[in-house]
């Protein structure tokens, strides 16, 4: 039971403190690439796990030959 108190303490922190890091980086960039950053750091992991899963494959992005 305290490990899953611990866990729950652990992502409170990890997941509150982003909105102190997104109120610190918006006063060095502008919003629109705070987004940016946002979306970027989501994406990859999303892609790298659909890549190592084989959902995605390399030929899924060339187009067809003709």
């Amino acid at each position: 039971m305290f490990r899953a108190y611990a866990a729950l303490v652990l992502l409170g922190i990890t997941w509150g403190s982003n909105f102190i890091f997104m109120k610190w980086a918006t006063a060095l960039i502008s919003p629109s690439q705070t987004v940016f950053l946002r979306l970027l750091f989501g994406f990859l992991p999303l892609v790298a796990v659909a890549w190592h899963s084989k959902v995605i494959t390399r030929a899924q992005g060339n187009p067809p030959n003709k």
